[in-house]
C-alpha cells in the first residue's frame, strides 16, 4: 500500500495493563470504521491464551469486522486490550458476546 501522503499525526496505542481488565469495565469495539461502547462481561484463561468477552447486547460486531480492535481508556489514553477473533450469534440480532484475544506486553 502506498500512501499519497505521509501520516504525521498518528501514534501507535499503547497495550493496556492486565489488572484493567475486570468485568464490568467499559471498552469500546472498533470494526470496519464503526465504534461501539460496550462493557467486559469475563476474561478467562485457556492454556496460554487469556481472551476477554463483552456484552453483545446493545452493540455486537459482525461478520468480517474480525480483527478489529478492543479499546479501554487508562486515565486520559486509550490503550489496545485485544483484537476481534468471533461472535455468537451476529450483529443483526445483537443478543451474543465478541470474544477478543488479550493483547500482551
Amino acid at each position: 500500500i502506498r500512501l499519497k501522503k505521509p501520516l504525521k499525526s498518528m501514534k501507535p496505542f499503547k497495550i493496556a495493563p492486565k489488572n484493567v481488565l475486570k468485568a464490568g469495565t467499559p471498552v469500546t469495539m472498533v470494526a470496519k470504521g464503526m465504534i461501539a461502547d460496550t462493557k467486559i462481561t469475563a476474561q478467562k484463561i485457556y492454556g496460554q491464551n487469556t481472551v476477554i468477552f463483552t456484552d453483545g447486547t446493545k452493540s455486537g460486531v459482525c461478520s468480517g469486522d474480525s480483527g478489529g480492535a478492543l479499546l479501554v481508556k487508562v486515565g486520559n489514553e486509550e490503550m489496545l486490550a485485544g483484537i476481534l477473533s468471533a461472535q455468537t450469534e451476529g450483529c443483526e440480532r445483537r443478543t451474543g458476546v465478541s470474544v477478543f484475544p488479550r493483547i500482551l506486553k
